[in-house]
């Protein structure tokens, strides 16, 4: 009985890691390649502003925020997920590189259902309206928000960019500190 265990555990955590093998094979969504030159995307894309909207059932919401490029709307190749319409897709660039993809639907139960099949069960925060999938390079998440906007958003970050980014962001929140301080201290 207890080899029949092992043997079971061992199964699972096998498919369960090829299923992330294809999060990292795939690198981003659909031909949106995470750490890709923004250039060769240019033109599919168009820069975002803070207040860039998406509609879902006639009602305006601006999630672009931190955002800088959209895939320009309409576009063929990015109309549905399964049944679920694609209500916007925005890009964040460092360096010139994708860091970061956004996309957004219309809120449909298959949708997490399609991302289980893909990628395995989540590994944190797995409930009725947010799921994570990560690997050494990628972390992905779905955020549905049921029954109000009815949207759901799906995130590819890059890891290694993303870190990248952050550290950047704390060296110069850092200095902006030293720089306000300076200046407090010479008030007195």
């Amino acid at each position: 009985m207890k080899y029949f265990f092992l043997i079971f555990i061992t199964i699972s955590l096998n498919c369960f890691s090829q299923n992330l093998q294809k999060l990292d094979e795939n690198n981003g969504f659909r031909d949106i390649k995470l750490g890709s030159e923004i250039n060769k995307y240019q033109d599919e894309i168009e820069a975002t502003v803070s207040n860039h909207l998406v509609y879902v059932n006639n009602n305006p919401y601006s999630i672009s925020y931190g955002y800088d490029y959209a895939i320009k709307r309409p576009n063929n190749k990015y109309e549905r997920i399964g049944e679920a319409k694609i209500l916007g897709i925005f890009l964040s660039v460092y360096k010139g590189k994708i860091r970061e993809i956004r996309v957004v639907t219309e809120f449909r139960a298959e949708t997490y259902e399609l991302m289980k099949l893909a990628y395995g069960n989540s590994w944190l925060g797995e409930s009725s309206i947010t799921a994570n999938w990560f690997t050494k390079k990628i972390f992905c998440s779905l955020n549905a928000t049921p029954p109000k906007p009815d949207i759901t958003i799906i995130t590819y970050t890059d890891r290694y960019i993303d870190d990248q980014f952050d550290l950047e962001n704390r060296i110069k929140e850092k200095d902006e500190l030293k720089l306000k301080q300076s200046k407090a201290i010479s008030e007195f």
